[in-house]
Formats: structure tokens, sequence, C-alpha cells
């Protein structure tokens, strides 16, 4: 009997596979980067496809088959990204923030804090985009920042001084924002330098 394993995760690439279905790169709570498929995904009867998108949040239903790859056996949105879309600068900084995971996440090994603060810059946007008329520039900048420098970090690449390790201790919300204000070009110089040292 076939074992059911429930997580979350953000969908990294959709590839077609076939005529009808699916193949997704995800990075996920519980199992870090995986690839599986669903069966007739492209199919206008599916219910998956209109959560299947690259950049969507999802909670995510897999299965191990005989030849030990996954299986999509269930997904459902978990956050509306909707209200981003509206937004360039918005949806540019979720789509360049998978686009790293993308790059520097390998294998199924979970990365739980990677995850977490992915989960808060997803939540911090959102919030963002419902409560404001006219939202900061600069302040989305500082989160894509944040985001991408804590990513580096998590994954080693990143030196420590005491002018920018208080952004990698606590939640990214709008208290983070403005510690990050005024380090934000010796973070960038450090992330360029990680950039530069992991070949990326």
């Amino acid at each position: 009997m076939a074992q059911y394993y429930h997580t979350e995760g953000f969908v990294l690439k959709q590839i077609p596979v076939g005529e009808r279905d699916l193949l997704l790169s995800i990075f996920t709570r519980d199992f870090g980067r995986v690839s599986g498929r669903i069966k007739s995904a492209r199919s206008i009867e599916s219910k998956m496809r209109f959560h299947a998108s690259k950049l969507a949040w999802v909670e995510v239903t897999l299965i191990k088959t005989r030849n030990d790859t996954w299986k999509i056996v269930g997904l459902n949105s978990k956050s509306n990204l909707a209200s981003l879309k509206n937004d360039n600068s918005l949806f540019r900084v979720i789509n360049n923030i998978i686009s790293l995971l993308s790059r520097m996440v390998i294998g199924e090994e979970p990365q739980e804090e990677i995850f977490n603060d992915v989960s808060c810059v997803y939540d911090l946007l959102v919030k963002l985009a419902k409560e404001n008329d006219s939202i900061v520039d600069e302040d989305v900048l500082l989160v894509e920042i944040i985001a991408v420098a804590r990513i580096l970090n998590h994954l080693g690449y990143m030196e420590h001084n005491d002018e920018i390790d208080p952004i990698f201790d606590g939640q990214i919300d709008n208290q983070m924002i403005l510690l990050m204000a005024p380090r934000k070009k010796q973070v960038i110089k450090a992330i360029n330098e990680a950039f530069n040292a992991s070949g990326l």
C-alpha cells in the first residue's frame, strides 16, 4: 500500500511531459527539493492544474513510486499571490527568490531555515500588497536583499561581520526592513562576494 506524504512547498519549475502530464520541481518543507509528476494535469478536467504554476506556495500530497520517484496526487494553493501580480516590483521579488532557490538548492534534504524565511517573505509581501495603496519600492528592494542574503547565509556562502550579522536573526518583517536600511551597501557587497565564491 502506497505511503502518502503531506507537506507544503514552493513551485520552482513546471515542465510539460507527454501530451497531458506535468513535472513539477518543488522546494518542500519536509523533503527539500523534489520533482513529482502529475498525471493528466494539463487536461481541462484537472483541478490541480490551477495550483501548479511556477512561484505558487502549495500544499502537496506525494507518494513514492516503485522506481523511487515522486508522484503528486494532491495539490492546493496555500497563499493567494493574485494581489502581487498587480504590482510588478512585488512579483519580481518572488520570481527572483524562486529563481535563486532553483539555482542554489539541490537534492532531497530539508532546509527548514530557508523554507521559513521564504514563507516569511511571501507573507510580508502579501501583507504589504493588501495594506498599502502605494508601496515604497525601497522597502520592497530591502526585503529582496534580506531574503537573498539569508538564503546564501543558510547555504554557507556569506562572510560574517558585526555590521551585517543582525539581519540573520529574527523574522523577516517590518522591523527587519528598518534594521536592514542602514546596512544596504554592506549587505549587497557581501552578497556579490558570496555569488563570486559560489561560482554562480
